[in-house]
C-alpha cells in the first residue's frame, strides 16, 4: 500500500519504506518555513491526538472528521469510516524537532529548533502507517522510529530497575518546600507505628543548597540547615532503621528550576546565560537562565552523582527535562544540545547510581527519543490532589498516553495521596498501570489498608508484567466528558485483568454508569473459557470470550476484574485482598488431570474457581483447610503469614 492512499501531505520531497510504514521527507525551503499546511487523511470518522497542552506533558485530544488539537502534537492515531487504522508520528531529524498542530481547519506538520542557516537539505519529519490492529500499529511504528533514528532503545530491550517494584512514599504532597531531616524522621516513624514502612523513598524539592533570585543550584550538597548532617545523616537512619532498600533525590534537569549559579559552579564549567521565552516562567519576573553548557554536561552530571552516591543515594528523579528549548533557543540546535544533556545524565546514572533515573516534565519527544538506557518516564500532569476536577481526567490521560509511551519506556502514573478521598480511584490504577506505586501522603493521613492492597508483606509491589493499555472500544471516547467507563487491560502471564474506571466528571456530580466488559477486551489473552473474580464486589463467575458482564460503578468508582484462562476446570486468581492479586501468582502446574500445583509469593486469603469441592489441599506440604461456594465455584485457602506458599489441589 502505497502512503497517498492514507495520508496527503504537500511538498514531499522523497518517501521511504520502513518495515511497517513510511518515513516522509520535506525539502530545505520547508524547513526553513517550518510549516507544512494541507496535510488530509482521507476517510478519516475519528482521531486521538496526544498533544503537549504544557511544554512537559501530554494529554488526550478526541475528534471526529477533523483535528482538533491546536497545540504541539506528538501521536496521532486515526480509524477510517472503513474500519482501518492509520498512525502519524511526528520525528526528530539533526536538530528539528517536529510536531502536528491545527492550523485554520487543516492538520499542519510543524519543524523548529536548528539555529538559522543551519537547516538540512533534506530531512524525514513524519512516520505514516495503517492496519487493522490499532495496538500492533503503535507497537511497531515506534519500533520503526527506534531502527531509524538510532537514538533511542524500546522498552523491551532495556533493564527495568528494581526500585520499580517497590512501593514508596514521595516528600512532595506532603511537605512541598518545606521538607527537612526532622520531618523525613518523623514521617517514616510515623508509618512504622501505622505498621507499614515503603521501600522506596524520595526526597522531592526542597532537600538542595540553592540560591535566589532567581533560583539556581548553588552546590552538590544538601541545605545545610535543613540536613545538617548532609544527605548522608538521613539516608544511613532509614536504611538502618526503617529497611528503606531505594533512596531517591530530586533535581532539576538544569540543575534547579533557573538553572546552575554561574557565581557558584563558574571555574569548574562553562556556563551559558540566555533570555527566558518561556510564559509559563513568566511570572517569577526572572529574564536570565543559567546551563552548564552541553559540552560540559557530561563533567557535570559525573560529578554531582559522585556526589550523591558518597551520601548512599541510589536513585534520582530528574524533573524539568523539557524545558530545556528554552535554555538553549538561539544559542544552541535544539535536538543536539538535548542529546548531550541526556547522554550525560543517563551515562552519570549508570556509572553511579546502576541507571536508578527517573525521568520527569519529559515528555517532548526531543527528550522521549533520545532514551537510551533510561526506561522510567512520568507519564502525564501532576497529579494535584486539592483539585477534584483533575482526578478522572488524570487517570484517562496516563492510559491514553501509554499508547506512545509504553513501546518506549515504563511509564510512572505520579505519586498519588491514598489518604484522599479519591485515593482508592487511583491506587487501583496505579496497579493495573504496568508501573512505579508511590505515594506522597501526610504519614498521619495515609490510609495503610489500601496501601497493604497495593503491595506484598514485604513491601514489594504487585505490578503488572508490561504497561497497561486502554481497550479498543475506548481508544476515541473521551470518558472524562462521555458518560463511558474508561476501560484498561493488562495481565500477569497468563492470566488478564481489567479496570473499569468511572472517569466521567459532569462538574462532580453523582452520576451512575452502567457499562460492559468481556474477557475479548485484553485482545492478547489466551483462552476460551474464563473464570472471572471482580475485586470490589467479590463477584466470581465463568464466561467465555465474547459474553459481555455488566457494572455500574458511582462517582470516582472502579472495578477489577481478574479473568484467568481455565485449565482442566481450575483457574487461579491469587490474592483475593489486593487490587493485583494474581501477580502472587508465580506458578500454576496441572501435574495431572486432578491435581495442581500453584506457588504464591505472600500470604493471605488465595482464591480460586474450581469445578467441584477438593478433596484436599496441602499448604507446604501440610493438610490446610479451605471454603468452596458450590453457586459460584469460588475456592478460598487461607494463607497465613509471609513469605512463599506451595499449594497441592486435590480435585
Amino acid at each position: 500500500m502505497n502512503h497517498m492512499d492514507f495520508v496527503t501531505a504537500p511538498g514531499i520531497s522523497s518517501v521511504e519504506a520502513a518495515e511497517h510504514g513510511f518515513f516522509l521527507s520535506f525539502p530545505k525551503d520547508t524547513l526553513r518555513k517550518g510549516k507544512v499546511e494541507g496535510i488530509e487523511l482521507p476517510g478519516m470518522a475519528r482521531h486521538l491526538a496526544l498533544e503537549r497542552d504544557c511544554p512537559w506533558f501530554l494529554r488526550p485530544i478526541f475528534g471526529e472528521d477533523k483535528f482538533r488539537a491546536s497545540n504541539d502534537s506528538q501521536y496521532l492515531l486515526w480509524q477510517t469510516h472503513a474500519g482501518s487504522y492509520g498512525l502519524m508520528l511526528p520525528l526528530i531529524s539533526g536538530d528539528l524537532r517536529a510536531c502536528l498542530r491545527l492550523g485554520d481547519g487543516t492538520l499542519n506538520l510543524e519543524c523548529e529548533g536548528a539555529l538559522p542557516g543551519e537547516e538540512p537539505d533534506e530531512a524525514a519529519l513524519l512516520y505514516v502507517a495503517t492496519g487493522d490492529d490499532p495496538f500492533a500499529l503503535s507497537e511497531n511504528g515506534v519500533a520503526d522510529l527506534a531502527a531509524k533514528l538510532k537514538t533511542f532503545r524500546l522498552r523491551r530491550d532495556k533493564r527495568v530497575p528494581d526500585w520499580v517494584d517497590h512501593l514508596g512514599w514521595c516528600t512532595w504532597d506532603s511537605f512541598y518546600h518545606d521538607v527537612d531531616e526532622a520531618k523525613v524522621l518523623a514521617g517514616m516513624e510515623a508509618f512504622k507505628q501505622a505498621g507499614f514502612v515503603p521501600k522506596l523513598f524520595i526526597l522531592d524539592d526542597g532537600w538542595q543548597d540553592t540560591v535566589k533570585p532567581p533560583e539556581t543550584l548553588k552546590s552538590f550538597g544538601s541545605n545545610p540547615e535543613k540536613f545538617p548532617q548532609g544527605l548522608g545523616g538521613v539516608v544511613e537512619r532509614l536504611k538502618r532503621d526503617y529497611g528503606v532498600k531505594t533512596f531517591g533525590v530530586w533535581h532539576a534537569f538544569e540543575g534547579y528550576w533557573w538553572g546552575t549559579n554561574p557565581e557558584a559552579f563558574g571555574d569548574q564549567y562553562r556556563i551559558v546565560t540566555t533570555e527566558n521565552s518561556n510564559p509559563y516562567f513568566a511570572a517569577s519576573g526572572a529574564a536570565k537562565r543559567h546551563i552548564v553548557h552541553p559540552d560540559d554536561a557530561y563533567r557535570f552530571y559525573q560529578d554531582y552523582y559522585r556526589r550523591l552516591a558518597s551520601e548512599g543515594v541510589d536513585m534520582v528523579k530528574t524533573d524539568n527535562q523539557s524545558s530545556f528549548d528554552d535554555f538553549t533557543r538561539g544559542v544552541f540546535g535544539r535536538v543536539s544540545a538535548m542529546r548531550r544533556f541526556q547522554h550525560a545524565l543517563q551515562g552519570a546514572a549508570q556509572t553511579h547510581l546502576e541507571g536508578n533515573l527517573l525521568n520527569c516534565m519529559s515528555m517532548g519527544s526531543d527528550a522521549v527519543y533520545n532514551l537510551k538506557s533510561s526506561v522510567v518516564t512520568r507519564n502525564s500532569a501532576d497529579y494535584l490532589p486539592k483539585k477534584p476536577e483533575t482526578q478522572q481526567a488524570h487517570v484517562q490521560a496516563n492510559a491514553m498516553n501509554n499508547l506512545w509511551t509504553a513501546w518506549i519506556c515504563v511509564p510512572d502514573w505520579d505519586m498519588f495521596q491514598s489518604g484522599n478521598a479519591s485515593g482508592e480511584f487511583h491506587a487501583a490504577a496505579r496497579a493495573l498501570s504496568g508501573g512505579p506505586v508511590y505515594v506522597s501522603d501526610k504519614p498521619a493521613d495515609a490510609n495503610i489498608d489500601i496501601l497493604k492492597r497495593l503491595c506484598c508483606s514485604d513491601g514489594s509491589a504487585l505490578r503488572c508484567d508490561a504497561p497497561a493499555l486502554p481497550t479498543r472500544d475506548r481508544l476515541f471516547v473521551d470518558c472524562y466528558t462521555q458518560p463511558q467507563l474508561l476501560k484498561i487491560v493488562n495481565q500477569n502471564g497468563p492470566i488478564g485483568v481489567e479496570g473499569l474506571f468511572h472517569c466521567y466528571y459532569n462538574d462532580g456530580k453523582d452520576i451512575e454508569i452502567e457499562d460492559s466488559f468481556s474477557p475479548a477486551d485484553n485482545e492478547s489473552l489466551p483462552g476460551e473459557l474464563f473464570a472471572v473474580h471482580l475485586f470490589k464486589s467479590g463477584e466470581t463467575f465463568l464466561t467465555d470470550r465474547s459474553r459481555p458482564h455488566t457494572v455500574r460503578l458511582p462517582r470516582l468508582g472502579y472495578e477489577i476484574a481478574t479473568i484467568s484462562p481455565v485449565t482442566n476446570g481450575l483457574a487461579a486468581f491469587g490474592l483475593l485482598d489486593k487490587f493485583n492479586g494474581s501477580k502472587a501468582v508465580e506458578r500454576f502446574e496441572e501435574i495431572d488431570d486432578k491435581l495442581f500445583l500453584v506457588r504464591l509469593r505472600d500470604g493471605g486469603p488465595a482464591g480460586f474457581h474450581a469445578p467441584r469441592r477438593p478433596r484436599k489441599i496441602t499448604v507446604n506440604g501440610k493438610a490446610a483447610d479451605f471454603e468452596f461456594n458450590r453457586d459460584s465455584g469460588l475456592l478460598t485457602v487461607a494463607l497465613n503469614g509471609s513469605g512463599r506458599f506451595d499449594l497441592l489441589l486435590h480435585l
